[in-house]
């Protein structure tokens, strides 16, 4: 087989022959994609009282699974609400990343990956996945766009708990008497709970 290698060195027959920015888009996905786990373990910290040391080693899936818990137990219900959002957009836009990375790109914009869910005996156990250069740059735009509203959160999140946190009926303590209709007299812990067990840790 006559090999054609890239100026990287790499043979045409291992990796579909395309221009360089595409390699650079996954590229620059990946490295968001780190930055953003980096900002949920930030958006974390500002929501309960746990050190900084606690939980880095969980995975970017245990990491949303915390911050959520963290917020319902410790946010205001604004912040509740943008929160969820925010880490549903991470779970979608987490799946794109695995796509681009994960898939072996035999042709020019097409790959595919192994389906880790298929069932032995049920038909293809592959995912077909195509993007292009202008497809992930729209991933990096999302990427971009998230990491900045991930910072916005986590700053919320310090506010609420300086301003003396909030009650679980949206009273932010120590707000001032605008908030006094809302009953908000208790001060909960802001210790973060176990993800997987439901337990407070």
């Amino acid at each position: 087989m006559l090999s054609m290698p890239d100026k990287a060195g790499i043979p045409d027959y291992l990796l579909a022959p395309a221009d360089d920015a595409f390699y650079a888009g996954v590229g620059r996905v990946c490295a968001l994609v780190s930055l953003l786990e980096s900002r949920l373990l930030d958006l974390l910290w500002s929501l309960c009282d746990e050190p900084q040391s606690a939980h880095l080693n969980d995975s970017a899936a245990q990491l949303i699974k915390l911050c959520e818990t963290a917020a319902e137990t410790n946010a205001s219900p604004d912040l509740l609400k943008d929160v969820r959002a925010a880490l549903k957009s991470v779970r979608r836009i987490r799946a794109e990343r695995n796509h681009l990375v994960h898939s072996v790109w035999a042709q020019p914009g097409w790959g595919w990956r192994p389906d880790i869910h298929a069932k032995a005996g049920s038909g293809e156990p592959r995912i077909f996945y195509s993007a292009d250069e202008e497809s992930i740059q729209g991933v990096i735009n999302e990427l971009v766009s998230l990491i900045n509203q991930l910072d916005r959160l986590q700053q919320r999140g310090h506010m609420q708990r300086h301003a003396g946190g909030a009650d679980r009926h949206g009273a932010a303590l120590g707000a001032g008497p605008e908030y006094a209709h809302l009953g908000g007299a208790h001060i909960g812990s802001s210790s973060c709970l176990d993800a997987t067990s439901g337990t407070r840790k």
